[in-house]
């Protein structure tokens, strides 16, 4: 019984390091020293964050019940599909008093 044809090569038992491919266009960074950050505008919280979002009609708040096992997740792909403003569940199935987004 043959193991191997000894005209063949034989591979390696150790696998060759892969070379990274270089990439083809490189940009250069622009580091900018004159930018200021107003930190007050900052929200400290998440609550402030998503009130925020309200406002500024990034976020579309839902008042039906929605399960959370699969519903949620559903209505979140499509809104992102279609570019749609991010969804806040006001009211989730089993879990009273808490909301999702």
């Amino acid at each position: 019984m043959r193991l191997h044809n000894s005209e063949e090569p034989t591979r390696p038992l150790t696998p060759e390091p892969s070379k990274k491919p270089t990439p083809k266009h490189t940009k250069k960074m622009s580091t900018n020293k004159n930018i200021k950050i107003d930190y007050d505008s900052i929200p400290r919280s998440y609550r402030e964050y998503l009130d925020l979002m309200v406002k500024e009609g990034e976020y579309l708040a839902i008042d039906d019940e929605v399960d959370w096992n699969l519903e949620m997740g559903a209505i979140c792909r499509l809104a992102d599909e279609t570019l749609s403003p991010s969804p806040i569940f006001n009211k989730v199935k089993d879990c009273p008093g808490f909301r999702g987004a």
